[in-house]
C-alpha cells in the first residue's frame, strides 16, 4: 500500500525522486489501522480517533506513554 501511494504521489508530481517522504497517521491514507469485523459503530469510533491524531487534537506519542 505504502510503495502504491507513493508511486501516485510521484505519478502526480508531489513526490520527487531521492526525498524522503513521512507519512502521518491521520493525514495520509497509508498508515492507517482497521478493525477485523468491527461491531456495530465501531469503525466509525475508530475513524474518528485517527482523525483526531492526524488533527493534533489527540498526541499519539503521549497517549502511548500513558497508557503504558
Amino acid at each position: 500500500d505504502y510503495f502504491r501511494a507513493g508511486l501516485e504521489e510521484f505519478a502526480k508530481n508531489n513526490l520527487k525522486m531521492g526525498t524522503t517522504r513521512v507519512w502521518q497517521l491521520g493525514v495520509d491514507p497509508y498508515p492507517t489501522v482497521k478493525i477485523c469485523d468491527g461491531q456495530g459503530d465501531e469503525d466509525q469510533q475508530l475513524a474518528e480517533f485517527i482523525k483526531k491524531i492526524g488533527s493534533k487534537e489527540i498526541d499519539a506519542a503521549a497517549e502511548v506513554k500513558r497508557l503504558g
